[in-house]
């Protein structure tokens, strides 16, 4: 909704709207989820739309430092590969010496 107040030229509202989504996204998924990215990088450019250079950088920064922490722990897991113990799996309760069968 940002963007669109922002492309008709409606910046106060569009501020105000980006920075409600913000907040919002922030308790909804984290400081360092891509969707909260996505708010912080629709904030820097309204802010840059009326005139707030430094601003703006200061929350293009945030947006790319999120994206990157982001891919890094992506790529982390990627290479350690899943965790989730399989149901087969030894130290896992679905295999055939689980606690129940020793009641």
């Amino acid at each position: 909704l940002g963007e669109l107040l922002l492309q008709r030229g409606n910046y106060a509202e569009a501020e105000r709207n980006a920075r409600k989504s913000m907040s919002i996204r922030q308790l909804s998924v984290g400081s360092n989820h891509p969707l909260f990215a996505e708010t912080v990088e629709t904030l820097s450019k309204i802010v840059e739309a009326t005139g707030h250079h430094f601003e703006s950088e200061q929350l293009a920064a945030r947006a790319a430092k999120i994206r990157a922490f982001y891919e890094q722990m992506q790529a982390t897991l990627q290479r350690k590969g899943p965790r989730v113990l399989q149901p087969h799996h030894e130290h896992s309760s679905a295999h055939g010496s689980n606690i129940a069968n020793s009641f």
